[in-house]
């Protein structure tokens, strides 16, 4: 269901802190000369859509914010918006990373919003403003249709007095760019010549932050540069204007190259006529106007409709795959206790030629089960990329082919009201981006549950069918717990202690595997069959006998 409503900031920041208190985890602090201050925002008054998968916000001083499946995708919220030059002056919202532009406030004048959100209906948040005494008013309408990864924006510019001004609108964004396969606030800035679109390619290469264009509004200008943090190049928001509302010298159509922390524009000059005397038979003047259309989207190339430039590229060259397997072994093994706490080693592998540019596993938690202590990497750059209610990301940063690997150790608490018999097993999710198409796919299995004692064996148990039988019986072992597609050395344990090797077989893509043995020529006795994991290390066992001669 679409819902559009009011909404003021201080709900959001509200309800960030409370996600925020769920848990406590530990991390290294880090300063960041971005660090938005702890106040600011919350007298802002908005109009809402609040829908799937975006979520948009319109202030009353012109900026906005999207949430892409309750992922923030503006630097502080709103760090984004419609700003006019006029007369020497620029007005519009402050950014909270300002680093020295300081517009001059718009006046608020109203706020609506409505439709249904359909194709035939959009729904719509509109607000006006005023900039100051000119006599220009701003009326900003943001459309969107439910199920869409785009949304469109209109400015009306209206000039209730009689004198005609050059001016310039400039819409532009710090771009946070918070998806699963990025480090957010950060990506690879490109200008599209093509549609015209201005925006960011995430680091995973899929995922895309665009402005774009209406054919009917052409712009005159784009930019798309450092928000900052390169002390070469000055800061995109001194483009449009410094202190005390004095305008810049206007975006300088270009594209940096590279990845970094982006923020994008583009730029409209017109001239903007006086109002239209009224004829003698009428009463009042009939004031001028100008619309200029544009829009956005995010997610990837064929949500949005703008072509990735980094998949291009990709496609244009031969690049060879990653590979990534992902195996967890727990500790204890079999069973923890109430109040137990297990450890979780959780290894990602690249496996293939290519390199990976990230690896993101979700590992489930149920939160009425267990609770996080913490987390340590084998690397810096892994870390803990989203704590959730029910489940923690890991992202394990850049994986180099033919074998790289890194380690994350999660320690977990049962909580003291656990059952007895509960399970804790399952299997983690996981995806990765590379050079060519990525993938995803799912660990191996944990075999571990509540119980009134702690087991930890070295090896896991294995199913035979049957467990004894004459001579000539063929055996069938089967074990649900390995890595999809895993080589798995098979071998069984002669009665005087003798290894023999049956076969190195692989897991199914759903991890599991049956081997059969026929025990023709085998000696009465008692025997075991092995499993032996080559990625995970997992071991299973279980025990055989072989009676004696099958009767004719």
């Amino acid at each position: 269901m679409l819902i559009v409503r009011r909404l003021s900031r201080l709900v959001l920041v509200v309800a960030l802190l409370l996600v925020s208190l769920a848990f406590s985890f530990p991390v290294q602090a880090q300063g960041d000369p971005k660090d938005p201050p702890a106040s600011g925002g919350a007298s802002l008054q908005s109009v809402q859509i609040i829908s799937s998968p975006l979520t948009v916000q319109v202030n009353n001083n012109l900026s906005v914010g999207f949430n892409l499946n309750g992922r923030r995708m503006y630097y502080a919220d709103y760090d984004a918006g419609t700003f006019l030059v006029l007369n020497g002056v620029v007005y519009g919202p402050q950014p909270v990373a300002n680093l020295g532009f300081q517009p001059i406030a718009f006046t608020a004048v109203s706020q609506q919003s409505g439709g249904s959100g359909t194709a035939s209906d959009p729904a719509y948040a509109r607000v006006e403003v005023s900039a100051g005494s000119t006599g220009v008013r701003l009326i900003e309408t943001v459309t969107y249709v439910a199920g869409s990864y785009n949304y469109g924006l209109n400015v009306r510019i209206a000039n209730d007095s009689a004198n005609t001004y050059n001016i310039a609108l400039i819409h532009a964004a710090d771009m946070y760019a918070n998806f699963l396969d990025n480090v957010a606030d950060f990506g690879y800035g490109f200008h599209d010549p093509v549609t015209g679109a201005v925006g960011l390619v995430s680091y995973g290469g899929l995922s895309m932050q665009t402005i774009i264009p209406n054919r009917a509004s052409p712009p005159d200008a784009y930019q798309v540069s450092d928000w900052g943090r390169n002390s070469s190049l000055i800061p995109f928001w001194r483009y449009i204007g410094g202190a005390s509302g004095v305008a810049g010298p206007g975006l300088a159509n270009f594209a940096q190259s590279g990845y970094y922390d982006v923020v994008a524009g583009l730029q409209w000059n017109r001239v903007l006529p006086g109002t239209v005397p009224a004829p003698a038979a009428e009463t009042s003047a009939s004031p001028s106007a100008i619309d200029i259309g544009f829009g956005g989207g995010f997610g990837e190339q064929g949500q949005i409709g703008v072509p990735n430039p980094l998949v291009q590229q990709q496609q244009e060259e031969e690049v060879a795959p990653a590979d990534i397997s992902v195996v967890q072994r727990t500790n204890p093994s079999i069973a923890t206790t109430q109040s137990g706490i297990v450890t979780y080693t959780i290894t990602a592998t690249n496996r293939g030629q290519g390199n990976a540019k990230e690896t993101a596993i979700t590992v489930p938690l149920d939160p009425a089960k267990v609770r996080v202590l913490d987390a340590s990497f084998s690397r810096n750059g892994a870390w803990v990329s989203n704590l959730a209610s029910d489940s923690v990301e890991i992202k394990t940063g850049p994986l180099g082919g033919n074998g790289d690997t890194v380690t994350a150790t999660l320690r977990l608490q049962v909580l003291p009201d656990v059952p007895v018999g509960t399970s804790l097993s399952g299997r983690l999710s996981y995806h990765w981006w590379d050079y060519a198409l990525g993938g995803d796919d799912v660990s191996n299995a944990s075999l571990l549950s509540v119980e009134s004692s702690v087991r930890n064996p070295d090896a896991y148990p294995l199913a035979a069918d049957p467990a004894e039988g004459a001579a000539g019986t063929t055996f069938t072992f089967r074990s649900e717990l390995l890595a999809p597609r895993e080589p798995v050395g098979v071998w069984y344990n002669t009665p005087d202690g003798q290894a023999v090797t049956v076969s190195t077989s692989h897991a199914g893509d759903d991890g599991s595997l049956s081997v059969t043995l026929n025990s023709s020529g085998l000696a009465p006795g008692n025997y075991s069959l092995v499993f032996r994991g080559l990625w995970t290390g997992l071991t299973a066992v279980t025990p055989f006998t072989v009676q004696g001669s099958a009767s004719s």
